[in-house]
């Protein structure tokens, strides 16, 4: 069976492309699944191998999840979510998802009750519909562009980086950068299901990454948004009294969102200087091949 869905996937993926880009085809599913809600009673399970029906309510499960594949685009939701796929756009009411893009051409509509955005380029995102009406969104892997459809406003999301998006077209929160480390083996979304070697391997290398060039452990999390332009800070009791002067101090660090290097590195970029090599260099001590022919 699992054969036959390795060669089945690919042609139902390729025959169903003129449908639009989120014409999602369901790969696997964790725990009770999904279904769709209907106004009569009873419901419809979402089967494995089979296509999302656009413009239905689909509510996935208490401890369960989702995995779907588009043109480009590899999904995943979390429990307790609902949202409905468009052909254009996902409708995120409740709960989270992963976004995963492939193609650098690739577009996608992203709406939550009170905002929506269109994402482009290549890489993995973490979303989640705030109880504001407002979506969370953070940076895993490459960049993403976000741009504010409500508003115009753009951003490159970077790993590590979380950032809001407002409800009422009141734009982006502050970036935020959280313990990518620590997201990635807490995070169902990330953990709970299947990863390929690829992908955990990259996610272990940004991870990494981020840890080396931060240097730092920050001792709060990012929690809800209940109002249109805050969000709730959560302190970590395990937090060691270093993390909380780390925290501080990266509380007043310069924001350099216009060079995305100064963001990834957390501080100024620098060449270094070739000058200690050239110390100990004598111009005479040995001729170039050239004059070494002319010499005898």
């Amino acid at each position: 069976m699992r054969y036959l869905c390795i060669i089945v996937i690919p042609l139902l993926i390729n025959s169903f492309v003129g449908f639009g880009q989120t014409k999602q085809l369901v790969i696997s599913s964790i725990g009770d699944g999904a279904t769709y809600l209907k106004s009569s009673p009873g419901s419809e399970r979402v089967e494995d191998a089979s296509f999302l029906a656009p413009n239905s309510i689909i509510s996935v499960r208490p401890r369960s999840g989702l995995e779907t594949i588009a043109t480009g685009f590899r999904f995943r939701y979390g429990a307790s979510t609902r949202f409905a796929c468009d052909p254009q756009k996902i409708n995120l009411y409740e709960g989270g998802l992963m976004i995963h893009s492939r193609k650098i051409e690739s577009l996608l509509c992203l709406e939550s009750p009170e905002a929506s955005a269109m994402l482009s380029g290549v890489g993995c995102l973490l979303t989640e519909a705030e109880t504001n009406g407002g979506m969370k969104m953070i940076g895993i892997l490459g960049s993403i562009r976000i741009t504010c459809t409500q508003g115009g406003q753009e951003m490159s999301l970077l790993p590590g980086e979380l950032t809001f998006i407002k409800p009422g077209g009141r734009g982006f929160g502050p970036k935020v950068q959280i313990n990518l480390s620590k997201l990635v083996s807490s995070s169902f979304l990330l953990s709970g299901f299947q990863n390929s070697s690829t992908f955990a391997s990259s996610l272990k290398n940004t991870s990494n990454a981020q840890k080396i060039s931060t240097g730092r452990i920050f001792a709060a999390e990012v929690g809800d948004a209940l109002d249109p332009d805050s969000f709730q800070i959560v302190k970590n009791s395990n937090a060691t009294s270093q993390a909380g002067g780390d925290l501080k101090k990266a509380s007043i660090f310069p924001n350099h969102s216009g060079d995305p290097l100064t963001e990834l590195l957390g501080r100024t970029p620098y060449r270094s200087s070739p000058s200690s090599k050239k110390e100990n260099y004598e111009p005479n001590s040995r001729p170039f091949p050239s004059r070494l022919l002319r010499t005898k």
